[in-house]
């Protein structure tokens, strides 16, 4: 999403012409270079540790400039884990499942980097955990859930 984003500037930018086409081209390697590292990292993981890569590095970019925070997420991880097995099973992503996750989730953040984010900031990632399960955590669950349909047929 944030690759997305920097794309939607960088294209904007250049609409408006504030920066040239050799600028926006090397601005445009850079994002390739980023999403290949990202994807070159997170390739043959499974959900939950791809869900933590891509949740450290929203937060590392969004609240704290760019600084490496590495999230464990332990418990979030096993949460995830659990939920996205029951659901390649099942076939269904529960209210209940996605509020275990979310949870889980703030827990693990607010545990592992309380002391570094302020109250607001803490209390914008508790207000935006919607957003983030939508656009970070849902997709890897569901991407999951196909990879295992596909592995039994």
């Amino acid at each position: 999403r944030q690759i997305y984003e920097q794309l939607r500037e960088i294209i904007n930018k250049w609409v408006s012409r504030k920066i040239t086409i050799i600028e926006s081209l090397k601005l445009l390697n850079q994002l390739m270079i980023q999403l290949e590292d990202y994807e070159r990292r997170t390739a043959a993981q499974p959900p939950s540790t791809r869900i933590a890569y891509a949740l450290s590095d929203y937060i590392s970019r969004n609240y704290l400039g760019g600084k490496n925070v590495g999230l464990r997420l332990q418990n979030a991880r096993e949460v995830i884990d659990k939920v996205s097995e029951e659901v390649s099973t099942y076939g269904i992503l529960s209210q209940s499942d996605v509020r275990e996750i979310k949870k889980a989730v703030l827990m693990d953040i607010f545990r592992e980097l309380g002391n570094i984010l302020s109250e607001s900031t803490k209390r914008e990632l508790s207000m935006s955990m919607d957003r983030l399960f939508d656009d970070l955590i849902r997709p890897y669950i569901e991407n999951y859930v196909k990879m295992k349909r596909v592995q039994r047929t």
